[in-house]
């Protein structure tokens, strides 16, 4: 991703939907994309989410990864963060969003401390 990408980490129901919170971050991710001059990109996580991952597509996000696994499927702190931190050596984003959930609340500062 270029130098002043946004990503968004979405999280994704047990039925199937985008939560209420990946909206919001959608919201804030494109104001914040705009005003650095980058693009938003989302990722979702879990099994199952290719539903999800195309309605997202479909609200204005440039780029939208998926990392899915049946591995994924249940809520593993390690493994989400192994993942996520691949992605985010991969692609580099400027800004990483994220939630204030219980999933992102765990996740999050394993994450900041592996990226430093």
């Amino acid at each position: 991703m270029p130098a002043n990408d946004v990503m968004i980490y979405g999280e994704v129901t047990e039925e199937g939907d985008i939560s209420s919170v990946t909206l919001e971050l959608l919201n804030v991710g494109g104001m914040l994309a705009r005003s650095s001059g980058g693009k938003l990109a989302a990722v979702l996580m879990g099994n199952g989410i290719a539903a999800a991952a195309e309605e997202v597509a479909c609200l204005g996000v440039d780029k939208v990864y998926t990392l899915e696994s049946p591995l994924l499927k249940d809520f593993l702190a390690d493994l989400w963060v192994d993942a996520l931190e691949k992605l985010c050596m991969e692609v580099d984003p400027y800004i990483l969003v994220m939630g204030h959930t219980e999933t992102a609340i765990d996740v999050a500062p394993r994450l900041a401390f592996r990226l430093n």
